[in-house]
């Protein structure tokens, strides 16, 4: 008799759940360690298994670059797996690793997300030249600049990117251009369409926004912290949310941590949320308002702030009458953060309690709860570089 076995198509689904949080910066290790275990259960799950190992390759030393290049020299199949290349040093003993070797750019022509979290003042000048030669349309940008021609030198070489997350910081106060030279390195993306800025990024307040970024924009993401200090939108901000006609989504990420209450940097949220909302009215082709709240490493029944005064607080008045404001809107999206100990309905209450705030929205109500350990990789490799 034959032992029964399981299907291909739900052996699949596991190796698939297994690669969670491959593209994340600090879950990527235990995932590596899942697919690895994987790869040497049985023949049968060697091949789905690698095809995820390989899907996103992470460099923390420089001498895992000549490793990698090594295997995929021996192996060649595997260098075409790789979709996301991840640049973060290990800044205690590393500074520079050269992931646009020229060999390696060759090997890799599938990469299309390129993620880096480096200081480029350790990079040699025109390398942004040599990392431009891979076929990224998507581009995360942690990284630090000396000064703000040196970001937009690299910006202007990425000319296909279709989605930007930009978190760029200066590490010199003098390190800002003047208009001349703005004009001169601005960059001209063909194809733009989404793009993610943190909310302590000076590319909020002094930069010209529609000249470096353009007007059509259908995604537009910002990314607030409460640890990071936060000066304020500029008038200049607002008037270009006002200029993107053909923005179609809009996406607010909160990342807080919970307290006896919420300071008055994080109530500032409440007012900064409904001001750019509020700059959408006229947008007919907005559909989508996505509002994340995100809170790392805590439970909310641990915590002395309840689920109810979190939303009084940050779901305020003006942001409730600012989302009935886009008169062609179809869909408020929540996200917050699941707790440890939540019962199955939880989503229930979530979406309960949103209808309650926002009884005149004529648009579908969408609530997500957020597995705890998908939060806040992001935020913890920022604060690592930044200190």
């Amino acid at each position: 008799m034959t032992p029964p076995r399981l299907p291909d198509e739900l052996c699949e689904l596991v190796i698939d759940h297994c690669s969670r949080g491959i593209d994340t910066p600090d879950l990527i290790s235990d995932s590596h360690s899942v697919l690895r275990a994987c790869c040497l259960t049985c023949r049968a799950w060697l091949p789905r298994s690698r095809l995820q190992l390989y899907s996103c390759i992470r460099f923390r030393r420089h001498d895992q670059v000549d490793a990698f290049l090594e295997t995929i020299t021996a192996l060649p199949f595997l260098g075409n797996h790789a979709e996301q290349l991840s640049v973060s040093p290990d800044i205690a003993t590393e500074a520079y690793i050269p992931f646009a070797r020229t060999e390696l750019v060759q090997r890799l022509r599938r990469v299309r997300t390129l993620v880096l979290f480096v200081s480029w003042d350790k990079y040699p000048p025109g390398y942004h030249a040599l990392a431009a030669q891979y076929p990224i349309t998507e581009l995360h940008l942690l990284v630090s600049f000396r000064r703000e021609s040196d970001l937009f030198r690299v910006l202007s070489a990425f000319r296909n990117v279709e989605r930007l997350h930009a978190s760029p910081w200066l590490s010199r106060a003098d390190g800002r251009m003047t208009s001349s030279a703005f004009m001169r390195y601005r960059p001209r993306f063909a194809s733009l369409k989404a793009l993610e800025i943190r909310s302590d990024s000076f590319l909020l307040y002094d930069c010209p926004l529609n000249l470096a970024f353009g007007p059509t924009l259908t995604e537009l993401s910002l990314r607030w912290n409460s640890d990071y200090m936060f000066p304020g939108i500029s008038a200049g901000f607002l008037d270009y949310v006002s200029q993107l006609h053909a923005l179609q989504t809009l996406i607010f990420t909160f990342t807080f941590k919970l307290r006896t209450h919420l300071d008055q940097k994080d109530a500032a949220f409440s007012d900064w949320t409904a001001s750019i909302i509020s700059r959408t009215r006229g947008h007919s082709s907005l559909r989508t308002i996505s509002l994340r709240f995100w809170q790392p490493g805590a439970d909310w029944q641990d915590e002395p702030l309840s689920r109810r005064d979190f939303l009084d607080n940050l779901l305020s008045r003006a942001v409730q009458r600012s989302l009935n404001s886009p008169q062609h809107l179809r869909k408020v999206v929540l996200e917050v953060s699941e707790g440890a100990g939540d019962p199955p309905d939880a989503g229930v209450w979530w979406s309960r309690e949103i209808h309650k705030r926002l009884p005149r929205l004529n648009a579908q109500i969408r609530v997500v709860l957020r597995p705890r350990h998908c939060e806040c990789a992001l935020e913890s490799l920022l604060a690592e570089r930044r200190n």
